[in-house]
């Protein structure tokens, strides 16, 4: 991809980006990049990922991808104060750059237009209320690079932000983005319509109220209010067709006592 084909402001984060791709396949490069970010803002010896995955690049190569990470710092910053925006999806943003190179691309994703998220952003703020600080629940199953959630945050901070997401790369972003705009909650990699299925998740800036700090953090399914929200609903679900299960064997037996009646 050439250099003019990436948006003017990401050009000197490609710049390094590119030095890369040269000998690996971009969609693999940006994939751990995202991974030594998550690992740059976990706590010690708590690393999301294990260091073993950037064996495959070379010392300097591994200095390049630690580069990358005050670039990309550095231009959602820019964004955010000289632009005056209320959020920027700096990831979902050159996500689509790269996508839209090859029809063959891994990254196969196109996420909702910026204005039509904060349309609809605004829209769930009934009569123009202001929902800052209300700790309220905002959840997307789909989340993609958590640009709903980022869009809610900018508009109305001080609730919790839940995604969800069947694809890795795409919860790798959302869990960055949301670090990055200041949200608490949660980010859960599986399949939303399986409550069952449990790959991944991760607590999002969980200690930030007590020492003010950013991170991401590695949880298991037992710690993940997303997936006992999942269970819960599995669990009532199973209650109530066992409840309605019983009225329709009652009835049955109802209706074969009235049968028996009506012969004698």
């Amino acid at each position: 991809m050439k250099t003019t084909d990436i948006p003017h402001d990401f050009r000197p984060f490609y710049e390094l980006f590119r030095k890369l791709e040269y000998k690996h396949d971009y969609s693999i490069v940006f994939d751990d990049f995202l991974s030594a970010m998550m690992n740059y803002f976990t706590p010690p010896n708590m690393d999301n990922y294990p260091v073993s995955i950037f064996d495959k690049y070379t010392k300097n190569e591994r200095l390049l991808i630690g580069s990358m990470i005050p670039e990309i710092l550095k231009l959602f910053h820019q964004k955010i104060n000289s632009e005056e925006r209320k959020w920027f999806d700096v990831f979902g943003a050159f996500y689509e750059a790269l996508a839209s190179r090859s029809k063959k691309s891994r990254l196969g994703q196109f996420f909702t237009p910026e204005p039509v998220v904060d349309l609809m952003t605004l829209i769930q703020s009934s009569e123009g209320e202001d929902l800052t600080g209300k700790g309220i629940t905002i959840s997307d199953p789909t989340c993609g690079s958590g640009r709903f959630l980022i869009a809610f945050q900018g508009h109305f901070p001080g609730n919790y932000t839940y995604g969800e997401d069947i694809d890795p790369i795409c919860c790798k972003m959302s869990c960055i983005n949301m670090m990055l705009h200041g949200c608490e909650g949660e980010v859960v990699q599986h399949n939303a319509l399986n409550p069952d299925d449990y790959q991944r998740g991760w607590k999002i800036n969980h200690n930030i109220r007590i020492y003010g700090l950013p991170s991401i953090i590695s949880i298991e399914k037992e710690q993940s209010a997303i997936y006992q929200i999942w269970q819960n609903q599995k669990a009532k679900h199973a209650e109530e067709k066992a409840e309605a299960e019983l009225i329709r064997t009652v009835g049955k037996q109802t209706d074969l006592f009235a049968m028996f009646d009506e012969g004698d």
